[in-house]
């Protein structure tokens, strides 16, 4: 069977692994996505704030900074990229992006498609790149 990574907010962020795509009830905003894979399976969130279940995936990834301020996920040429850098608007807002500063705070958070950044910071997640 496989097994699905939840990210979940009842209050302060969790993290899960379980068989069950249902394993969190849908009262608490909620990602969902299989191991090892850049599919979402479920997602969940109060007044489409998908920024908050962004922040959720931050906190868990395991981001490294180098020497700069800032770690940017951004969408160019049909493919997710990462770049770490000292100017958190160096990216233009044509492409979609998420920028994080060291406390792993998200100051920015752009796309026209509001969810289609949480596919980049799922595959990210789940070591794609």
């Amino acid at each position: 069977m496989p097994r699905y990574i939840i990210i979940f907010h009842d209050g302060a962020w969790n993290k899960a692994t379980s068989q069950h795509v249902d394993l969190i009830s849908e009262a608490y905003a909620q990602i969902v996505f299989r191991e090892n894979e850049v599919n979402i399976i479920k997602k969940h969130v109060h007044s489409d704030n998908f920024e908050f279940l962004a922040q959720g995936l931050v906190h868990y990834a395991p981001i490294h900074f180098g020497r700069n301020q800032y770690w940017i996920i951004y969408h160019e040429n049909c493919a997710w990229h990462t770049r770490t850098t000292n100017d958190p608007y160096c990216i233009t807002d044509n492409f979609a992006q998420v920028v994080v500063d060291r406390s792993k705070n998200i100051i920015k958070y752009h796309a026209h498609d509001k969810p289609f950044p949480l596919i980049g910071l799922v595959e990210y997640f789940n070591g794609k790149y």
